[in-house]
């Protein structure tokens, strides 16, 4: 439910969802990658640092698959991206 709430842009709903799916062990990382892809999406104050720390705590997980392992790191590295050039875009505005 939480993916369907996260593809039509119901973000709150989606975090809700995804929130309370992370405490059910064989949904844990895969809620922490869409708790951060999420974070990331939403509009206003700088979300994509929670987003970030969402991620990272996916990774951090005892007993994480490797594909899991590699879907947390490989959306990390995507927004770590888009922060670094968001930060670039913002200083040479100043």
């Amino acid at each position: 439910m939480g993916q369907l709430y996260y593809h039509l842009g119901h973000l709150d709903s989606a975090i809700e969802r995804f929130q309370s799916s992370r405490r059910l062990p064989n949904y844990t990382a895969r809620s922490y990658a869409m708790l951060g892809l999420c974070f990331a999406a939403k509009d206003g104050c700088n979300m994509l640092d929670p987003g970030i720390r969402q991620l990272c705590k996916g990774l951090e997980l005892p007993g994480v698959s490797a594909a899991e392992r590699q879907q947390l790191q490989a959306t990390l590295d995507q927004l770590l991206q888009r922060r670094a050039l968001s930060s670039g875009s913002s200083s040479q505005a100043l």
